[in-house]
């Protein structure tokens, strides 16, 4: 199971790299995650109280910055592919991520 998560911060960039951090180090912690394109995760969980817990906690984050932060997450996938052109050892990391095994 996996999920996509496109955040955008609208932040002065020393204030982008710190609550970036913070999503990536803080709530993203725990689950094999890639990053690409700057702004756009693809993120491994085991079931649906991950996904519920990372909105949550996402939710609660953002609205306590005085910055404003927007984030799409997508709906729990399993299985399929990501298309696009990325560097191949990109594309073995995503792969890795949205395999079923």
């Amino acid at each position: 199971m996996h999920f996509a998560l496109a955040i955008d911060i609208l932040a002065s960039e020393d204030r982008k790299k710190i609550i970036a951090e913070h999503i990536w180090n803080k709530i993203l912690e725990k689950y094999k995650r890639a990053k690409r394109l700057g702004n756009f995760y693809i993120i491994k969980i085991d079931s649906q109280d991950d996904w519920k817990l990372i909105l949550d906690s996402l939710t609660t984050y953002v609205n306590a910055l005085e910055e404003k932060v927007h984030f799409i997450m997508t709906p729990i996938m399993t299985g399929g592919r990501y298309n696009g052109i990325l560097k191949k050892d990109s594309w073995d990391f995503i792969n890795e991520i949205t395999d079923n095994k």
